[in-house]
């Protein structure tokens, strides 16, 4: 039964007299941190800007993790955990955590807090020695996550100045986020973050419903 439901959507796919019917290409893994080069959301865009396909290729990309649930390392523009030989000053080794009961929401709860890079840091670290014992209010906000991933998901396109890239001629179609995000931005209460040089007030809603036509500071 799931081979057979398998070949008909895929029997349905390839023909093109089926209305409606488009080709999509995606990258999976996106973070803030992950560039827009090489054939991650480069080659996305490159398909997408190929109009010698007919119809026209759709293109789009998904989110690695949460921000609401891991905003460190979806929303840092510095990967977290680094990785050599990129480390910041003072960190020495990232070590590889374990599961700790304790820590049930951080992954990387045993990180040392000099292997923490300094743009996923906003606040006092209250004496913390590890990732895990960081206070969440010194952290990176879910709001700022989203807002650097959607930074780098739409370089390129004619949206990117709306997050502070360089707008392009490429096309996206579509986006897929976890539903925990979907949840947070519908009840979550605005916050400040930082768009470049300035400091806006917005909400993990509106920062998603962003177009260039709005008036940025």
């Amino acid at each position: 039964m799931d081979c057979a439901a398998e070949t008909t959507i895929e029997s349905d796919f390839v023909d093109l007299s089926t209305p409606g019917n488009f080709k999509a290409t995606q990258t999976s893994g996106l973070e803030a941190s992950r560039p827009p080069v090489d054939m991650g959301m480069a080659g996305v865009e490159l398909l997408t800007a190929d109009t010698s396909y007919s119809p026209r290729i759709l293109g789009g990309a998904g989110f690695n993790t949460s921000v609401a649930n891991d905003p460190v390392k979806e929303g840092c523009r510095s990967p977290f955990p680094p990785k050599p030989p990129n480390l910041p000053m003072g960190c020495t080794s990232v070590p590889t955590c374990a599961a700790n009961p304790a820590y049930p929401n951080d992954p990387e709860w045993c990180v040392p807090v000099a292997c923490i890079p300094a743009d996923c840091i906003t606040g006092p670290l209250d004496g913390a020695t590890i990732f895990g014992e960081v206070p969440a209010a010194s952290l990176i906000s879910p709001e700022q996550a989203l807002y650097n991933v959607l930074a780098t998901y739409f370089q390129g396109t004619p949206e990117a100045g709306a997050y502070g890239g360089t707008n392009g001629t490429a096309p996206l179609y579509f986006l897929q986020i976890y539903y925990a995000d979907i949840c947070y931005a519908a009840t979550a209460p605005p916050v400040s973050i930082k768009e470049g040089r300035h400091s806006v007030t917005t909400s993990a809603q509106d920062c998603s419903s962003w177009r260039p036509s709005r008036s940025r500071p």
